[in-house]
């Protein structure tokens, strides 16, 4: 079975012929075959399919604001109704999000021996990573405000 860059199966087989091929290998090896998007990544403790869903919620949530913001209506008219009701409801893409990043910031510290210095480290590390797309973010509509009034 041919594999990406990522770890994960290329479809060149039927979905009926991989799966009697994981069983055959199941039976060879008497253990049972982890799906490689579920675990984490051999690269490191990333989770590809925990970290697409992340992405999805995202962008559920962009969908969300730009549709509550009526800068989309004429899109919208020409959507099915069945996806103009889940873009409506993409405020629950705010909640999916955090549950998938608790879960993942969880497993991130499930081995490690959380005390002060940890915790300061730890703080420390998201904050660089967070707050300075967050305040880039600030400033870059602050001008764009101002250049507008």
């Amino acid at each position: 079975m041919m594999v990406n860059r990522h770890g994960c199966p290329v479809a060149t087989q039927s979905l009926h012929e991989l799966f009697i091929e994981d069983q055959n290998m199941e039976a060879k090896l008497g253990t049972e075959i982890s799906i490689p998007m579920l675990a984490p990544s051999k690269s490191g403790n990333r989770f590809v399919m925990v970290d697409s869903l992340r992405g999805i919620a995202a962008l559920w949530v962009v969908f969300y604001h730009a549709y509550e913001g009526h800068h989309m209506t004429r899109l919208a008219e020409y959507l099915p109704t069945f996806v103009v009701t889940v873009i409506a409801n993409g405020d629950l893409g705010v909640a999916i999000f955090f549950v998938l990043s608790g879960f993942v910031i969880a497993h991130s510290v499930s081995r490690q021996t959380v005390d002060v210095r940890f915790m300061g480290r730890f703080i420390l590390r998201r904050s660089v990573r967070l707050d300075i797309p967050y305040w880039f973010s600030m400033l870059l509509v602050y001008c764009f405000l101002v250049n507008v009034t």
